[in-house]
């Protein structure tokens, strides 16, 4: 999955013309840093479950 675009959520925020519209953008831009959040932590995840396993494996094999 793709990262969402902060530049294209700050650029709304900035161009925001009512206080309305200024929660309305706000509230993407941190939905899409939430959004990044997560989808940075799959990617790590997914990158570091096989090197983990491996370890659990060979603890599990020590006496």
């Amino acid at each position: 999955m793709k990262f969402f675009s902060l530049k294209d959520r700050l650029d709304d925020l900035k161009w925001s013309s009512s206080a309305g519209d200024r929660i309305v953008n706000g509230a993407k831009l941190l939905g899409a840093v939430v959004a990044n959040t997560a989808i940075g932590v799959g990617k790590i995840a997914t990158e570091i479950s096989p090197i983990v396993k491996e370890r659990i494996e060979s603890e599990k094999r020590k006496p």
